[in-house]
């Protein structure tokens, strides 16, 4: 579009598929920017966190060495007089795991936040079938994408089309999936796979930054026990 304006965001934190970020970098020798009126800036502050997930997530990336990629600020003070947040992490036996979601999402419920207002996150598809199905054995109705055949309404569509928060479903996928949403209370199931620390860690820090209010963790895999033991483990814990 003539005069148009193109903005594009980048979060080298977030960076959890092998692709070539090497364009980012070159930013700062302006190799790519001739077309552009403007160059490239640094967000550092945000607006969109509540300040007790905003101190987790930050503490993450300093606790696993890549806090050099985030630099931010929270810039959400006001936030406070509106919501109460809350960060729980638990390190759990991952075959308890379905079981520990049936539960935690009655609790949640308790405190009456909204089925549609909860969206359950896993590092991998096995682990996530096998929540889905303890949930439906509940009768606790969820939209989520680890069936590739899903249809909605008839039609197929693109998995993350069923991410709306506007029903009275849960919504559960993938960390990959959710990436680029958000949700007002986040589940995040963490087990061990074969994937390398660094990417690993960015998934993690990835699925943590999708909670808008509440932040859940429950965690079986080894490298994270011990910065989980130093966050809440229970609700009323803060």
């Amino acid at each position: 579009k003539k005069d148009g304006e193109l903005v594009i965001t980048y979060d080298k934190a977030q960076k959890i598929y092998e692709n070539d970020s090497s364009w980012f970098d070159k930013r700062r020798h302006r190799i790519i920017l001739q077309n552009f009126s403007k160059g490239f800036i640094d967000l550092n502050i945000s607006y969109r966190f509540p300040s007790k997930i905003f101190q987790v997530i930050n503490s993450f990336a300093d606790y696993f060495d890549f806090k050099a990629d985030i630099t931010a600020k929270n810039g959400n003070d006001q936030l406070e007089l509106f919501t109460m947040d809350h960060v729980v992490w638990r390190n759990s036996d991952r075959t308890r795991m379905p079981q520990i979601a049936t539960k935690a999402i009655d609790f949640l419920l308790r405190q009456e936040i909204k089925l549609g207002e909860i969206t359950i996150l896993t590092a991998t598809h096995s682990l996530g079938l096998l929540i889905i199905k303890e949930l439906k054995a509940e009768n606790i109705e969820v939209n989520h994408s680890f069936d590739p055949d899903r249809v909605i309404d008839g039609q197929c569509s693109p998995r993350k089309a069923i991410f709306n928060q506007h029903h009275e479903k849960i919504n559960a996928t993938t960390i990959h999936s959710f990436k680029g949403w958000e949700s007002h209370s986040i589940m995040v199931f963490l087990e061990e796979t074969r994937a390398d620390d660094d990417r690993f860690d960015r998934l993690v820090y990835t699925a943590i930054s999708r909670a808008k209010t509440n932040l859940v963790v429950y965690n079986d895999h080894p490298r994270y026990i011990k910065f989980g033991n130093k966050l809440p483990k229970r609700w009323r814990d803060q």
